[in-house]
């Protein structure tokens, strides 16, 4: 593949997808747009805290029960991707939110994937979003609307500047597991010894 940090095409996904070395899984080539792929959601959870101070979170909804949930006015949710996303090195992924968001009044809060996403000491990560009803008012969401448009960037051949963590952040990341930890420690371009 001949691209410098440039957006993957459909066909480079496929391409990808099909040698093993992205996984998307269910993968439903209906999704598949010219530049992305749109995710599904799964599950919505609930952000609940403790009587102790931590937080946890409690299952709402299952969309394949039912393929429709109610938002209470204002309410946040997270929400669990259908598929199961497994970048290879060298390739990170991008979010959008879908259009229907904005035309129903829904917020996304979305990041980005590194390149090698998907799997901390042999478990695969499960790939959550929040979402927010911005409306006053009950707002319903449907599956069919989609979560967000992935689109996979290529670093190959990219000049890439080192990055470290400041001492600040080596300390709050330092209780975490330790594989996370060093896969933060700048988006994996480069692990200290």
């Amino acid at each position: 593949m001949n691209v410098f940090g440039n957006t993957l095409s459909d066909a480079e996904i496929i391409k990808l997808r099909d040698s093993h070395a992205l996984t998307l899984f269910p993968f439903d080539v209906k999704r598949l747009r010219v530049a992305h792929y749109k995710l599904s959601p799964r599950t919505v959870w609930t952000l609940e805290t403790k009587p102790d101070g931590k937080r946890s979170r409690r299952l709402e909804h299952n969309f394949e029960e039912e393929p429709q949930f109610v938002f209470q006015p204002n309410a946040y949710h997270l929400f669990e991707v259908e598929e199961t996303v497994l970048l290879p090195e060298g390739v990170e992924a991008h979010f959008a939110p879908v259009s229907e968001f904005a035309l129903r009044g829904f917020g996304l809060v979305a990041g980005l994937l590194d390149a090698g996403y998907g799997q901390i000491a042999g478990k695969t990560q499960k790939l959550f979003f929040g979402v927010k009803n911005q409306l006053d008012e009950k707002n319903l969401f449907d599956r069919e609307f989609g979560l967000a448009h992935m689109s996979l960037v290529s670093l190959a051949g990219a000049s890439l500047l080192r990055q470290e963590l400041s001492k600040a952040e080596q300390e709050r990341l330092a209780g975490r597991d330790p594989e996370r930890w060093r896969r933060a420690n700048d988006d994996g371009v480069y692990y200290p010894e």
